[in-house]
């Protein structure tokens, strides 16, 4: 042991630790592979998802005439998948392509109705309806106060 490095040869292999580095110079180097070793497969159990539903839509550009035109280069849209009954979201993906990505196909338990929203991630837009009931003229700029008593 030199310097609080050390090298020790055993049957068990070789061990070397360091607190430092480790240089290896050699003319030669030589790897040979491990032994294999054979050991079962373990199979996992898979979900139940036995009904494969698929959604096939296909984006079409037009113009201000309604003329069909090429589809931009970059595109950034989005499909959503959601379940009629509860509401719940199935399945997403993000669409990169308007040539490649055209269908979806995703897999359930059983057949269920599902809605398809497509939207145009880079075109949402949340408006609140017009409220006919609704006067701004009419509200208070200051606070209302409290006198603690409900």
């Amino acid at each position: 042991m030199a310097g609080g490095s050390r090298i020790v040869i055993s049957d068990d292999g070789i061990t070397i630790s360091t607190g430092g580095k480790i240089v290896y110079q050699a003319g030669q180097h030589k790897f040979e592979g491990g032994q294999k070793v054979v050991f079962p497969m373990t199979v996992l159990p898979t979900a139940p998802n036995d009904y494969s539903h698929k959604v096939n839509y296909k984006f079409e550009y037009t113009d201000g005439t309604g003329s069909k035109v090429d589809s931009p280069d970059e595109i950034k849209k989005q499909v959503f998948v959601i379940e009629d009954s509860t509401a719940k979201l199935i399945a997403q993906r993000n669409l990169n392509n308007a040539i490649e990505d055209t269908t979806l196909r995703f897999h359930t338990e059983e057949a269920k109705p599902f809605t398809a929203l497509l939207f145009n991630s880079e075109n949402i837009v949340l408006d609140k309806p017009d409220d006919p009931f609704f006067n701004e003229d009419e509200v208070d700029e200051k606070p209302l106060e409290s006198d603690g008593e409900w």
